[in-house]
């Protein structure tokens, strides 16, 4: 199934505009930290092709560094964010992404997330992240035809972003200067 990374790849850039948005937000407030939030999602290996992660429970809202830790060997792999509005499980978001083509519920929003990271190494994102519940997602996939993806083999973790965003700004590149 290889759209599946695809589709959720789609969702991303879809949203990209959006998160960045979101990164300007009002930072009136005294008592929100200037540093950004930070999160370290790591890859666990559950067995030959079957993959795990862990992630906290929580964070709180704003500017959040996300870090994936990708296990050793040849595969690489990425931690898709998904937000869900309402009482609405992974299963759920799973099985509308392995719909193709089939339009976005209302309660879904994709939300960025680290790319694809190769075996051994940590990729990481910074980016804005609202109040809210979320979904990580390793969309890769193993080798072959008709294949789950490591998320629909078991590869997610739930994440709970709560509070006021704080007044971090997201960090300059060499571009932005």
């Amino acid at each position: 199934m290889k759209s599946f990374a695809r589709t959720v790849a789609t969702c991303v850039v879809a949203v990209g505009a959006g998160v960045a948005i979101a990164a300007c937000g009002d930072d009136d407030s005294e008592s929100k930290s200037d540093k950004p939030e930070s999160i370290s999602i790591g890859v666990t290996q559950e067995g030959k092709g079957k993959f795990g992660l862990t992630a906290p429970k929580s964070v709180k809202a704003g500017l959040v560094e996300i870090s994936l830790k990708a296990p050793p060997g040849k595969v690489p792999h990425d931690a898709q964010l998904v937000k869900v509005e309402g009482n609405h499980s992974v299963e759920e978001v799973l099985a509308f992404i392995a719909k193709e083509g089939a339009p976005t519920p209302k309660w879904l929003f994709a939300a960025g997330g680290v790319g694809q990271t190769k075996g051994g190494e940590t990729g990481s994102a910074t980016q804005e992240l609202g109040p809210g519940k979320y979904y990580i997602l390793d969309t890769g996939e193993p080798e072959g035809e008709n294949v789950k993806s490591y998320a629909e083999q078991g590869a997610t973790a739930t994440l709970e972003v709560t509070g006021e965003s704080s007044k971090a700004e997201l960090p300059t590149s060499s571009t932005d200067r």
